[in-house]
């Protein structure tokens, strides 16, 4: 600021030979000016100012401001806590750390994290106060040393930390996927159900079944890497309980579970055995039909007999044991087609059979002619 005794308008007039053009001067014509210049870190160094003050008619000496502008010295932030010694898991564990940083010239600190071998499944936090976290889910397939790189920064220095990590592999045991206790069935329906199991190496892993009471129409197939099929049919005679062994192989590892199987009684209809389709026999001749009938289920078996066409001297006797005989002593008049029904029952179960029966017609003999005596 400055003053005219005369009264009359003053300027101001700045110049310099160093300093920057991002220098402002603003001269308010008034006798009062102002000088602002935002210093920058490179600007550390010593500069000179004038300013000439005139009222148009005279001037006086010009005033020389020096200006000097210290070098700040920025200190590099440090890191204040992180894993410096090896972190080692299990496969399949979690790895997790805190980071946390300090600076003392208290400038904004930022953590990067970058890793060449870590899988993206890692979850890095800054929280842009010095602090930041790592997070890994490991797989087991993920065993080998990786390492995670950690810059700091505060804008000016960067203050790098590495951590090595360690991921040990775990030899899994075999385990069943899929494979219930128990399994049930009625006789006759087919039982049939998959096998699934899980080892370390799927290729060198394998079902095996051994039973020693299910009979050998079991079809069991093995499909390789854990998975396998079982089926068998059972029969009308197959009722009871069985186990059924199963074991899971993965190279030297073994897993062995016993299954329980019930095979349901189902009450079976009887079933003929022995009975023909149909008979032939010449007229007069006896006819003898025998027939035979089982059930599976060891239950008492009758036969009953209709005639259909039969003459009453056709008869038949049940043994009952499965077993009958139709017994007709023909004559020459019962020459012709006939049929018979028998009908084998077990409870209100039955099996029913009809028999074709054909009596051929026998030529009689003529009788000769006597001559005529003389």
């Amino acid at each position: 600021s400055a003053t005219d005794p005369a009264g009359l308008p003053l300027t101001i007039e700045y110049s310099s030979e160093n300093l920057p053009e991002t220098v402002q001067f603003t001269d308010y014509a008034d006798g009062t000016g102002s000088f602002n210049w935002q210093t920058t870190a490179d600007d550390a160094g010593s500069y000179t100012a004038t300013f000439n003050l005139s009222n148009g008619e005279a001037a006086v000496d010009p005033i020389i401001v020096s200006i000097t502008i210290s070098e700040v010295i920025v200190e590099p932030p440090a890191w204040v806590s992180y894993p410096e010694t090896e972190i080692t898991v299990n496969a399949g564990e979690v790895v997790e750390f805190d980071l946390s940083a300090t600076d003392p010239t208290g400038l904004p600190l930022t953590i990067e994290y970058s890793s060449e071998n870590l899988p993206e499944t890692v979850q890095f936090t800054d929280y842009a106060d010095g602090t930041g976290s790592f997070n890994w889910q490991t797989t087991t397939d993920d065993a080998g040393s990786y390492t995670a790189n950690f810059a700091l920064s505060n804008g000016e220095h960067v203050i790098p930390a590495d951590v090595n990590i360690v991921v040990l592999e775990v030899v899994q045991e075999p385990e069943w996927i899929e494979l219930a206790d128990s399994y049930d069935t009625d006789e006759g329906i087919l039982l049939e159900f998959t096998i699934i199991g899980k080892g370390a190496d799927p290729a060198q892993t394998y079902i095996e079944y051994s039973s020693n009471n299910i009979p050998q129409s079991v079809i069991f197939t093995d499909y390789g890497e854990g998975t396998a099929a079982f089926s068998w049919q059972p029969t009308s005679l197959d009722a009871g309980d069985y186990t059924a062994a199963f074991t899971l192989i993965c190279g030297d590892k073994s897993i062995r579970k016993e299954v329980a199987i019930k095979v349901n009684d189902v009450d079976q209809p009887p079933e003929w055995i022995e009975i023909p389709i149909d008979k032939t026999a010449e007229a007069g001749d006896l006819i003898e039909i025998s027939v035979m009938g089982v059930d599976y289920d060891a239950d008492p078996l009758t036969i009953d007999f209709i005639p259909d066409n039969l003459p009453e001297a056709a008869t038949f006797n049940d043994n009952g044991d499965g077993t009958g005989t139709l017994s007709w002593q023909t004559n020459v008049e019962d020459a012709g087609f006939y049929t018979a029904t028998f009908k084998l029952i077990s409870n209100e179960l039955s099996s029913e059979r009809t028999i074709a029966i054909t009596v051929t017609e026998v030529a009689q003999p003529q009788n000769e002619e006597e001559p005529e005596g003389e």
